[in-house]
Order: C-alpha cells, then structure tokens, then sequence
C-alpha cells in the first residue's frame, strides 16, 4: 500500500528519528532522564505503550497449564520446619529463612529447588509465586525499599519464547517495569525519546538482545536502588539451549547487583555445579506427606475400593504402603499408577490382581512410561506391551498436563 505524502513524512521521521536515537548513548541516570520519569495520565500512557510492546501472546502459556496445587499440599514451604535435604548443605537456611534474611555471602542470594522428573517442581514453583506469603516474607528482607518480584517458566514442548532466553529477559523486564513503571525512562531511555517525540504513534524496531539485557541491566542496579528484586525461575533443564552459558548470566545478574534468585531444574551436574553449593532443597526427599495424602484422597474416591476396604482392610493398606514405597517422591509415577489402578477397580479387578500389577511395575519413571506404550490417557493401561514409546518423559509430562508438573 502506497503512504500518502504526510503519511511517509511521517514514516520517514519516525525511521530518521530511530536510526539516530540506535546510535546514542545516554547517561540514562542523569538529571534529564528522570525527568522523563514521570507520574502524569499522559507519561503513563506512554509507559504502556512501551510494556505493550514487550510483551508477547505466551508469556503466561506455561503457567496456566501447571497444576494448581491445593493450598495444604505445599505449605511445609512456608513453614519453619522444611530442613535444606541436600547432602553438601547441611545447616543451609530453610526456604522460608532465605526469602526474609539478608544475604551475608554472595552463596546466599541464590535458591534451588532440585529433583526428578515429574516430582513436582514446576508445581511448586506455581505454589510459591501465586502465594501471599511470598511477598509478606520478602518484604522483610527488603525492608522499607519496594519489593519487585518476577517469574518465568521455561517450557521446552513450548513457542520458542516460552523456551528461548530472548523470552525469559522479556518477560521479566515486563514484570519488572510493570509493577515499577516509573523505572520506564531510565531503563529504555531510547525507546521513550522515540514515544516522547511520536507519541503513541511511534513504532518502535524489534527488541534485540543487546537492548533486552542492556535494559535488564538497567532495572537490576536502579540508581539509588529504589526497590528490591527477587526472580523465579522454573525449569532451568527445559531451555534450549546452552545451559553452561545460560547459568553464568544469571549468577552474574544476580551478584552484581545483589538481587534474589530462586530457580528450579532436574539434577543436572550443570547445575548442581552452579548450584550444589547454595541453599537447595530436593523435592522427593520432601513430598512423602503431600503424594500420600493424593494416594489416599483418590482411592476414597473410589467406591470399589471402599468395598474391597471394607472386606480386606489390612491388604489394601499394605497395597497403599507398597505405592508409596515405590513411588520416590515423583508425583507424576503415582499419578500414572493410580489412574491404572482406579481404572482396573472400575473395570472389576480383584485385588489379587491389582496386587500383581503394583509387584510388576518398574520404579522408574521412563520404564513406566514405556509400559504403557502410548501417550497417556484416562485409559492408560500399565500392563506390558510388546512396542515401547519413544515420546519420552518430557513429551509424558506435555500429556498430563496439567496434573502435575516438574
């Protein structure tokens, strides 16, 4: 479509304007830049023109399809009681201590939350961020400054935003300047010279790297540091690409300006490197409580095991205890499990035979998955088939959703 005379004068000063503002480098923390830092209806329009142009269609993708853990499931996050279960850290804080202490070594500024596949990190993870108690216990470490807090959940069967370290810095640059939109000027000082100018008529380039982390940068060490930062960061293995480059940025963000990091990811040796000496819980040495109160809830559900209860209540306690036994704090084994026991109740099975299929099933959580030779379902059967699945436990996890995560 051919632009009229004013419409490509415009255009081609918006584009002047753009290639001359790419090439200039501001003292972003100088007089004249905060004083475009202001409260006005007008600047906050400006402001949410810039954030609009941040964001992208998935960033809350992940997230909503995580399991929603019911509220006395995680708790024992909060509590006092939840030792650090990492063998290298004994005597390491409680969770619920390092989110309200002061870091005295740069070890103290970062959390992991370790553990299996299926065990429930991501879940957790959910947990933390959506509860009120995260920012009442942060807020004690920071005090009287404002407390800032940003999340972001990698997702490898995700958009490449979703999965991307592109997708991560945007996505907690948007938080970040959302909640302190004041922080706008000094952070993205050419993009708002660009809306000064324009107004909510300039259009504004692709962010690129350099910009995402230059601005990122910028929020971390927030002249005269008026607010705190705390990340979280879900699901380190799932990103694609170089976890050995990806780990560094983040500890260096993290130290270099003194902000908060809690990140969660299988035991990988790359992060049990970064990690393995930080304060750190593993999550199947502390879900035994949570996974048996879901075993329980659902054979209560079931009529046909109250019945068998009723005539074999030792057998079917020993049955529970068995699955517990075997489970090892994964909660997505006994997820699969139960949904083939339960089936098998509906279906008749006597308890001789729901024992037999409890002494045959493999601990382990890819050996399961191959025999049930499909992607799951609520007619998952885990008795043996001769073809195997090649889908793997990621492509599990993306077929359960969004039972249970991590």
């Amino acid at each position: 479509m051919k632009l009229s005379g004013s419409q490509g004068s415009m255009a081609q000063a918006q584009a002047d304007w753009a290639g001359a503002i790419s090439t200039w480098e501001p003292d972003v923390f100088n007089d004249t830049a905060r004083n475009g830092a202001g409260s006005s209806s007008s600047y906050r329009v400006l402001q949410d023109n810039l954030l609009k142009s941040l964001s992208y269609q998935t960033m809350e993708g992940r997230q909503s399809s995580i399991a929603d853990a019911s509220q006395e499931t995680f708790m024992w996050i909060f509590e006092q009681t939840t030792a650090s279960t990492t063998p290298d850290n004994v005597g390491a804080p409680k969770f619920i201590d390092w989110l309200k202490g002061t870091p005295q070594t740069e070890k103290d500024l970062i959390y992991w939350i370790t553990g299996k596949p299926g065990s429930g990190k991501s879940t957790l993870m959910k947990f933390i961020c959506g509860h009120q108690l995260l920012n009442q216990n942060l807020q004690v470490w920071s005090g009287e400054q404002p407390l800032i807090t940003a999340h972001f959940y990698f997702w490898n069967a995700g958009t490449n935003d979703q999965k991307s370290q592109d997708g991560l810095m945007r996505s907690l640059l948007f938080q970040c300047l959302s909640q302190m939109p004041s922080l706008v000027p000094l952070v993205c000082p050419k993009r708002w010279a660009l809306l000064k100018l324009f107004g909510t008529t300039a259009e504004f380039p692709d962010w690129t790297r350099k910009e995402i982390d230059d601005a990122m940068s910028r929020v971390a060490a927030q002249h005269a540091k008026p607010a705190n930062i705390a990340l979280f960061i879900d699901g380190l293995d799932e990103f694609d690409g170089d976890h050995e480059a990806l780990v560094p940025q983040l500890q260096g963000l993290v130290t270099t300006y003194n902000l908060k990091l809690c990140v969660s990811s299988r035991p990988w040796n790359v992060f049990r490197d970064a990690f393995g000496a930080h304060p750190s819980l593993t999550m199947e040495a502390l879900t035994k409580r949570d996974i048996s109160t879901f075993v329980s809830s659902s054979f209560d559900q079931s009529p046909a095991f109250q019945e068998m209860k009723e005539v074999y209540p030792n057998e079917t306690q020993a049955m529970k205890d068995q699955i517990l036994e075997k489970t090892q704090g994964v909660f997505l084994w006994v997820s699969l499990v139960l949904r083939s026991l339960l089936r098998g109740l509906r279906e008749g099975d006597q308890l001789l035979t729901l024992q037999t299929k409890i002494d045959e099933l493999p601990d382990d959580l890819e050996k399961l998955f191959q025999r049930s030779g499909t992607r799951s379902s609520p007619n998952t059967s885990l008795t043996p088939r001769s073809s195997s699945s090649s889908l793997g436990v990621r492509g599990l996890l993306y077929a359960l959703r969004p039972k249970f995560s991590g």
